[in-house]
Parts: C-alpha cells; sequence; structure tokens
C-alpha cells in the first residue's frame, strides 16, 4: 500500500511539473544581427519547480535548419519560476535559417519530456561598403575607468546602444564622430552586446565587463 502510494505521489508530482514547463517565447540577439557578428539565441522558459537554470546545451546545423537543445533537470517542485537560457550560435553567413528549439526536461520523479519552438533567422548583408568593415570596429573595456570605448576607423553618423544577454538595451549614445565612450560602473558583471546601427550598415561584437 505504501508502495502505492509513493508512486502515485511520483506520477502526481510529474503530471503537476509536466503541465507547468514550455517555451514562453524565443528571440535572436541582437535583433538584428549581419553576417559576420556573432549570434545568439534566447529561449524564455517558465518551470513548475526549481531550480531552472539551464543544466546544458548544444547546437546542430544541417544546411539552413538549426536545433538548438536546452536541457534542465528541476527540483522538487515548489513554485513557478522563469528563466533565460541563452545559447550562442556563433557567426552564420547570409540565408534565412529557421531555429528549432528543444526544451528538455529530464524529471527526479521519471522520464524526459520535449517542447519545441520555432524562429526564423534572416541574415541578410546591409552594404557594409557604405560604413566601416567589421574588422575595423575596435571595442573594448577598460577595467580601470570601467569605461567601454567604441572606434571607428573615421567618422560614422551611428547609434551605439549596449544590450545584455536578455536582449535588453542598457545603454543608448548617438555619434557622429569616430569614437564613443560608455561609463558602466552601475552594470553587473558579465557578457553584454554592443551594436553599431549606422542605418545602412550595422556591426554587433560580444563585450565582458568586469
Amino acid at each position: 500500500m505504501k508502495l502505492i502510494t509513493s508512486t502515485l505521489m511520483l506520477l502526481c508530482w510529474f503530471s503537476v511539473s509536466a503541465q507547468y514547463f514550455g517555451i514562453a517565447s524565443l528571440h535572436i540577439i541582437p535583433p538584428n544581427p549581419v553576417p559576420g557578428n556573432p549570434v545568439a539565441v534566447v529561449c524564455s522558459t517558465y518551470h513548475a519547480s526549481g531550480p531552472c537554470n539551464l543544466l546544458a546545451d548544444s547546437v546542430a546545423m544541417d544546411g539552413d535548419t538549426i536545433r538548438v537543445f536546452g536541457e534542465h533537470t528541476p527540483g522538487i517542485l515548489t513554485y513557478i519560476c522563469y528563466t533565460n537560457d541563452t545559447t550562442w550560435l556563433g557567426e552564420i553567413g547570409d540565408g534565412q535559417y529557421t531555429i528549432i528549439y528543444y526544451l528538455v526536461e529530464h524529471f527526479q520523479a521519471g522520464g524526459t519530456l520535449v517542447k519545441t519552438d520555432t524562429i526564423l533567422l534572416n541574415m541578410i548583408g546591409t552594404g557594409f561598403g557604405k560604413g566601416p568593415q567589421p574588422e575595423q570596429v575596435h571595442i573594448a573595456f577598460d577595467p580601470l575607468s570601467s569605461n567601454v570605448f567604441v572606434r571607428l576607423p573615421e567618422e560614422f553618423p551611428a547609434a551605439v546602444s549596449l544590450y545584455d544577454l536578455t536582449g535588453r538595451e542598457i545603454l543608448r549614445q548617438a555619434t557622429s564622430s569616430n569614437s564613443v565612450r560608455f561609463e558602466t560602473s552601475s552594470l553587473v558583471p558579465g557578457l553584454y552586446i554592443v551594436r553599431l546601427d549606422g542605418g545602412n550598415w550595422r556591426s554587433a561584437r560580444k563585450l565582458a565587463i568586469r
């Protein structure tokens, strides 16, 4: 009787957990990537148990299809929680790609469930001949002054933005010169994306702030 009761409790826990996990949304960072710049997919997920941190991720590319696997091992049922899984895809060439995200949950009560969602990624060149080449854009962080310096080979009108890994814009500054300075002492150390948008050209780069 005790064994049956325990089994029923585990099945009930697994059933409840299975109902309350899934993919809330997918988005790409930077929001409008261009060939030659690093790209990441951010999967916003919800769970009925904690902890909800990403255990492992992997990427498989087959032509114009990109499959991303994010694996979690939820703990004991406690509360509904949300998390963002950020998986870097690297530099991707011109074309339109289909990204399929597989959210994989390995439940302690036994069993593995998978939920999927799909997003399109358009990588279309924007005419770098009208702006600086990617290798000409220099971005550096100075830990002594907590400043980020962006330098261009010459004066280019552009908007310079700083994004966190969830795709949220943290800072934005317009420039018409060949250099921009950001003060970042109030930011949490970690990885960020610096994006330059010149209208007919764009550039984006990962940046570690320490």
